[in-house]
């Protein structure tokens, strides 16, 4: 027997190993939505380190919350009153991203029937810049992770851009919330395509310049730990890794809604903008000529969140903002039947560093963030048939939005202080 052919028992069991699937990391876990009736079950989830779902954690009103038989055990122990939510969220995270068909009065675009991957959505983007050289640049790199991946950008825009208006679309900046990326590229599909001419007819006043995964180490690692939330750089002094880059901008940074444990799910950095993400979203859009406003899009909760994120103090123009947002909300439900809540971000949980208090504050434009499908009953795991709904009625939303914005300025809010 050859020394080759010795080895090929061994080879075998090899190949058995790496064709074997993984295990599931979500085997026997659950979403449990809770009601809390006191600060020490709201500690013991902070201290256990829980992954709370939803965007708050506060008594008596709903909490999601991602637990196994352990967790589970352990925080109905402290009086929690909850009950299962989402099952089995392996099973979801198995069917998730099963093509869907499409229904060509929609789209026929195929790119549509699933989430896509990060190296798929730029050669997306590659494509759209040879098949619409007319309306389509493409922006290139505008920054570097530290996994060395680009952060990709592009811009739409007809004719010349010399007195228009500028709108930003940001999506992806949280890694596991899939439907934010998908979103945005339908927005741009649209656009480009002239498939809904309403929409498309705002080229005439209006670039869009578009970040649609602005997180893309996380978006990667998402193929292999699918609830990540955070990017992938490594904690100084910490084993843990990651920074929530919602919390990291340069905008009341760590005053609210952050946790200074590098481990924890929204740890802000080490300093305010630290991430190369950041920084680079931060160069990128205070360099856009003419910015009038931006949508940071998320998910889920079916919301329209307008500014303060890390404080109750209203805005100077509270009742535009207010305006703007029902006005979103609004569109939204007159094409779909979907029910957002327009409300200030505040009122929902307090934020501080996140995106869309900097376009506020600091970018000085008009800055939403737009949480997407769905309310829960599916969470971070949309189903993929979900993306041509959610993008048609994100249309309409956002042609309320630039109607809105066009039509009625909003001047810079002052900064109430800490």
């Amino acid at each position: 027997m050859s020394w080759f052919s010795s080895l090929a028992p061994l080879a075998l069991a090899v190949s058995a190993v790496l064709a074997s699937p993984a295990p599931n990391p979500y085997r026997d876990q659950q979403v449990l939505r809770c009601t809390l009736n006191d600060d020490a079950q709201v500690q013991h989830i902070k201290s256990a380190k829980l992954d709370v779902w939803s965007h708050h954690i506060g008594l008596n009103r709903p909490v999601d919350i991602r637990v196994n038989a352990e967790q589970q055990r352990a925080l109905e122990a402290t009086g929690a009153q909850c009950g299962s939510f989402i099952e089995d969220i392996a099973r979801l995270i198995k069917t998730e991203n099963e093509p869907a068909t499409l229904d060509r009065r929609q789209t026929s675009d195929t790119f549509f029937s699933k989430y896509r991957t990060y190296a798929e959505i730029n050669t997306k983007i590659a494509d759209w810049a040879k098949a619409y050289p007319a309306l389509f640049t493409n922006l290139g790199s505008i920054g570097t992770t530290v996994e060395n991946r680009a952060i990709p950008a592009f811009k739409i825009s007809k004719g010349s851009s010399s007195t228009k208006k500028a709108i930003w679309f940001n999506g992806g900046i949280h890694a596991r919330e899939w439907i934010s990326p998908a979103t945005v590229m339908y927005l741009a599909n649209v656009l480009l395509t002239g498939s809904d001419p309403a929409l498309a007819a705002y080229l005439d006043k209006v670039d869009f310049y578009i970040t649609p995964v602005s997180n893309p180490d996380g978006y990667v690692y998402t193929q292999t730990d699918r609830m990540w939330r955070k990017n992938r750089r490594k904690n100084p002094g910490s084993s843990c890794v990651g920074t929530d880059l919602n919390r990291n901008f340069n905008e009341h940074w760590a005053v609210a809604g952050t946790s200074s444990d590098p481990c924890d799910e929204t740890f802000p950095g080490s300093g305010p903008g630290s991430e190369l993400e950041n920084k680079a979203l931060t160069s990128f859009v205070t360099k856009i000529p003419n910015r009038l406003a931006g949508i940071d899009f998320h998910s889920y909760g079916q919301l329209i969140l307008r500014p303060w994120g890390w404080t109750d103090t209203a805005p100077d123009n509270a009742a535009k903002y207010k305006a703007l947002g029902d006005g979103v909300r609004d569109a939204i439900r007159a094409q779909s039947g979907t029910r957002y809540t327009s409300e200030a971000g505040a009122d929902l949980y307090p934020a501080s560093g996140a995106t869309d208090d900097w376009m506020n504050a600091k970018a000085k434009m008009v800055g939403y963030t737009i949480e997407l499908r769905d309310t829960g009953n599916y969470g971070f795991v949309l189903p993929a048939s979900q993306i041509v709904p959610t993008g048609n009625e994100i249309v309409a939303g956002v042609k309320a939005f630039l109607k809105y914005v066009l039509a009625n300025p909003i001047p810079t809010p002052s900064i109430p202080p800490n």
